[in-house]
């Protein structure tokens, strides 16, 4: 599968920069929200327990805009928290102290920088699709997280990974139409007695009153 970047509408983030311990706080991702468009065909919603799978061992990264050249914390390093809460995915990062690490304070300060990003890969049978009304949802429930961080341009781009995902569900459900558009066989009804047996029961009857 291919990873995935998803960014967050600025007044969902929180981003801000903690003056008391000097780290960088903000929500990468937030549930049951919807995204903007995606690629005019979709949008997405992150669903409580998509981010179950984060494990204390994972090696996930943080750095500006997604820059490896700008990294601001590791959690294999310790100077990156991830923390599910009851609203979404949420980082605080302990920046070195580093020429970009202060621009970028400045700038979350000054609301330069406000939106938050994460890369993630959708598990096998992660996502799910709801038709509402002809607007196709896209819902997120299992995934693995490889980094966030603060970004300065928040926006939804196309995902291939997504628009596959939606052609197999469309698949799927044309196929089940046809099988239920199959007619249903015609039961013919089967005579408890064959032709034969009801001969054989008259004669026997025959040859009763002739007795008699």
């Amino acid at each position: 599968m291919t990873n995935e970047k998803r960014t967050l509408e600025a007044t969902d983030t929180e981003l801000r920069f903690d003056e008391a311990d000097g780290k960088i706080v903000g929500y990468a991702a937030v549930f049951n929200s919807l995204s903007s468009p995606i690629g005019g065909q979709f949008r997405e919603r992150i669903l409580p327990g998509a981010f179950k799978n984060i494990r204390g061992d994972d090696d996930i990264i943080s750095a500006v805009n997604h820059d490896d050249s700008k990294v601001l914390g590791r959690k294999s390093a310790g100077n990156l928290e991830l923390t599910v809460t009851k609203k979404g995915l949420r980082y605080k990062i302990t920046p070195p102290d580093t020429s970009y690490v202060r621009d970028l304070v400045e700038n979350i300060k000054a609301g330069n920088v406000q939106g938050s990003s994460f890369e993630f890969r959708v598990r096998e049978g992660g996502d799910g699709w709801v038709d509402n009304d002809g607007e196709m949802i896209r819902e997120l429930r299992s995934i693995d997280v490889f980094e966030v961080g603060p970004v300065t341009r928040p926006a939804y781009d196309t995902t291939d990974v997504g628009m596959r995902s939606l052609e197999a569900w469309r698949s799927e459900q044309e196929v089940e139409v046809e099988v239920e558009a199959e007619p249903e066989t015609e039961t013919v009804p089967i005579p408890d007695e064959t032709p034969v047996e009801v001969l054989r029961q008259k004669l026997k009857l025959t040859e009763q009153n002739g007795l008699g």
